[in-house]
């Protein structure tokens, strides 16, 4: 039988708990791709699944497709 008392969970963000912390969009050339950083302000790894990030309109949102764990305090840059 497996034993699952010592597997975790590492939970997704709350509310403040990840930040936006730079943004760049439709920059100019010669990097013609929108990017933005996130930082993880907790103490915690969070896993970011599921999580969507939206910017003031429809056509700037992604979604995390599968799991990405944010280390505590790390940054994260997506393009």
């Amino acid at each position: 039988a497996l034993n699952t008392a010592a597997c975790t969970r590492i939970p997704t963000p709350l509310g403040g708990q990840v930040v936006l912390t730079e943004i760049m969009h439709s920059p100019l050339a010669p990097t013609s791709r929108d990017w933005f950083e996130l930082h993880n302000a907790t103490t915690t790894t969070l896993n970011l699944q599921g999580c969507r990030i939206e910017l003031d309109s429809a056509a700037l949102t992604y979604t995390v497709p599968s799991q990405l764990l944010m280390l505590p305090g790390e940054f994260l840059t997506f393009a």
